[in-house]
């Protein structure tokens, strides 16, 4: 699966200090799922670590548009 970070994403990737082997993972283990406007989709996944990041993708035909990505309060 090829995976595309939005200008945003990249942002936030930087901003929050993520990695993108987290977002793999939780792309692969999601533990909830929720579709969104615009046929995003909102998954979360719980990290080694005990933290929940939260990743908004949309699915393209061969790859994923990671459009944003958070850590859950």
């Amino acid at each position: 699966m090829k995976i595309i970070l939005s200008n945003h994403a990249k942002c936030r990737l930087l901003d929050r200090g993520f990695e993108i082997p987290q977002i793999k993972y939780v792309l692969k283990n999601y533990i909830k799922i929720k579709n969104q406007s615009c046929g995003n989709i909102k998954i979360k996944g719980i990290l080694d670590d005990g933290r929940i990041l939260v990743v908004i993708y949309n699915d393209l035909k061969n790859k994923i548009m990671v459009i944003t990505c958070y850590y859950e309060n």
